[in-house]
């Protein structure tokens, strides 16, 4: 059973969003560096990015007369990642323009200054939403992205990296 551990307890501090074309080398822990393909995606809006497992688990199947359990449906995962591009760039319009490409995403966070890294990688990545951008004398032109997950080559749709 684990123990009560504050060193397991985080906030991310700070971290950076990076994005490469499908197909590119995934890292396989926290110490391996980026395959070079990886571009920094820039300043995000301080709402930072969400992660959504999206996890359905269906009813199970049950028998009658008694109402036993025959079957349990097995869960499916429709992962989503939600964040809020700053920085008016062609890499940040890049998301939008073009909506069919597939990427692999990383994202690197730490709970403190000076602590481990920690890494999300999203194997296989694309856009399902955009929201809207403002165009006033007020507010941020942000580009604001939902993107779906899907199984990659790797066999994996997504994978938390930890020290």
């Amino acid at each position: 059973m684990a123990e009560f551990s504050t060193s397991s307890v985080l906030q991310a501090y700070d971290g950076a969003l990076y994005a490469a074309p499908y197909g590119t080398a995934l890292p396989d822990d926290i110490a391996t560096a980026l395959d070079a393909a990886f571009v920094v995606q820039g300043w995000i809006t301080e709402d930072g990015l969400t992660f959504s497992p999206n996890l359905d688990a269906p009813d199970a199947i049950k028998g009658w007369p008694r109402g036993e359990t025959l079957l349990q449906p097995a869960a499916t995962l429709s992962p989503e990642f939600g964040f809020t591009l700053a920085q008016h760039d062609s890499d940040a319009l890049d998301w939008i323009v073009d909506p069919s490409r597939e990427m692999s995403l990383v994202l690197e966070y730490r709970a403190t200054a000076g602590s481990a890294l920690h890494r999300l990688v999203l194997a296989k990545a694309k856009i399902t939403d955009a929201g809207e951008m403002a165009f006033n004398t007020e507010d941020l032109i942000g580009v604001e992205i939902t993107v779906g997950c899907s199984v990659g080559d790797d066999g994996f749709t997504f994978a938390f990296l930890i020290p």
